[in-house]
């Protein structure tokens, strides 16, 4: 997806749009940094939770005992908890510091009415 050149299709509407959607213009793009952003951040994170299942897999395969595989699930289910849940508060942040930046953009948006 190339990023500068949805920018500059999304001028070139709006410039022939609303009467002055200058300050929308940099709402939208803003937003959609921030969308792109955060989408990468959850792409990186299903990767490397993939990567990290299939070593859990691996790891699973190599126990000699029933209770070894136990502490081993145990170990692979406590640290990916902890992953989701570290991951869950990176992107609530994210997506909260997008819509502060949307909104603070807004309120300074001239009105039209």
């Amino acid at each position: 997806m190339d990023f500068n050149r949805m920018i500059d299709q999304l001028r070139e509407q709006t410039a022939m749009a609303a009467p002055s959607p200058a300050p929308y213009v940099g709402t939208t793009e803003q937003w959609l940094r921030g969308a792109m952003e955060i989408s990468q951040e959850v792409a990186e994170f299903t990767c490397a939770q993939l990567e990290e299942g299939a070593a859990a897999w691996m790891g699973l395969f190599d126990c000699r005992s029933p209770l070894e595989a136990f502490e081993w699930q145990h170990r692979v289910v406590t640290r990916a908890s902890e992953e989701y849940l570290a991951e869950s508060g990176r992107i609530a942040r994210m997506m909260s510091s997008l819509t502060r930046l949307i909104a603070a953009e807004e309120e300074s948006a001239p009105r039209s009415y």
